[in-house]
């Protein structure tokens, strides 16, 4: 997880009472209906996170490294391997 800067929480477990809570976290949303996904995307964004429709274990030149996997139960293996956090509608 990515550290807190004085004004902003980036990616943290604390309670955040800036307006963008999820500022410095990279996610994946996989395996959702086109409304669903479209709306977890917008949130997300709208929260201050960066989101890509891939899972990167590491930074490339392309791409950054996910930080969380917003994702049905079927992909959680991969989020369980690469130890990200993976949150679920279950």
């Amino acid at each position: 997880m990515a550290n807190k800067t004085s004004d902003t929480c980036v990616c943290s477990n604390s309670i955040c009472t800036t307006s963008m809570p999820l500022e410095g976290c990279v996610l994946a949303i996989r395996r959702y209906t086109d409304v669903e996904h479209d709306a977890l995307v917008k949130l997300s964004q709208h929260l201050g996170a960066t989101v890509q429709e891939n899972i990167v274990p590491r930074s490339t030149r392309r791409m950054l490294a996910t930080t969380h996997l917003i994702v049905n139960a079927a992909k959680c293996n991969a989020a369980k391997k690469w130890h990200l956090p993976a949150l679920s509608k279950k």
